[in-house]
C-alpha cells in the first residue's frame, strides 16, 4: 500500500511537471505569436487574430490555476488520510497490547490459582489475584502492580466499552501500551 501510494505521488509529480512544461511551451508560443501579430499589425495596420489568441491564453491560465488548486486539494486530502491511517494504526496497537496483556494475566492466574480457594472467573478477579501473589513475593512491587492493574482495567474499559467512541481520542495510547508492556514484564518475571 505504501509503495502504491509512493507511485501515485511520483505519477502526480510527473504529470504536474509535464503539465507545467506544456504551459511554458504555450506561453512561449503565445509570446512569439504576439510579437508576430504586432509586426503584422505594424505592417498591415491591424491584426484581428490577436484578440482570439489572448482569450485562449487567458483561458489556459484559468485552467492552469484550477488544476493547481485541484492538485493542492488532493495533497491536503492525502495528508489527512495519512494522519487518519497513523491514528488507526496506533489504536490497533493499543488493542493488541490490551489483548496480549489480558491473555498474559489470565494464563498466570490459571497456572497459579488453586481452584478450591481462588476465584478467577472474571478478568478483574484475575488481575486482583496477580496483585495478591506479587504482594506475597514483594509487597512494594505488589502495591505498584496493583495500581498499574487498576489503571490498566480503567483504561481498558474506557477503550473497549465506550459506546460514544470518544475513548479512542481521550486515551494516551503510548502510555497505555507502555503500561501493558510493564505489566506483562512483571507478571512473566513472577
Amino acid at each position: 500500500m505504501e509503495r502504491r501510494h509512493q507511485q501515485d505521488i511520483t505519477r502526480e509529480q510527473d504529470e504536474t511537471v509535464e503539465w507545467e512544461r506544456q504551459q511554458r511551451v504555450i506561453v512561449k508560443e503565445m509570446e512569439r505569436l504576439v510579437v508576430e501579430l504586432e509586426d503584422q499589425k505594424y505592417w498591415n495596420g491591424y491584426a484581428p487574430a490577436i484578440d482570439a489568441w489572448r482569450r485562449r491564453w487567458e483561458e489556459e491560465q484559468e485552467m492552469r490555476k484550477a488544476a493547481q488548486a485541484a492538485l493542492e486539494a488532493t495533497r491536503r486530502n492525502e495528508a489527512e488520510m495519512n494522519n487518519r491511517i497513523a491514528r488507526l494504526d496506533l489504536i490497533q496497537v493499543s488493542y493488541e497490547a490490551c489483548g496480549s496483556t489480558e491473555h498474559c494475566i489470565a494464563q498466570f492466574a490459571e497456572q497459579n490459582a488453586n481452584p478450591k480457594y481462588d476465584d478467577i472467573t472474571t478478568t478483574k478477579k484475575q488481575r486482583n489475584f496477580a496483585a495478591r501473589i506479587m504482594k506475597r513475593i514483594q509487597y512494594a512491587r505488589g502495591i505498584e502492580l496493583e495500581e498499574d492493574l487498576h489503571e490498566f482495567g480503567e483504561t481498558r474499559n474506557h477503550l473497549c466499552h465506550d459506546r460514544n467512541g470518544t475513548g479512542l481520542d481521550t486515551i494516551s495510547h503510548e502510555r497505555f501500551q507502555s503500561l501493558c508492556r510493564k505489566i506483562k514484564s512483571i507478571i512473566t518475571s513472577m
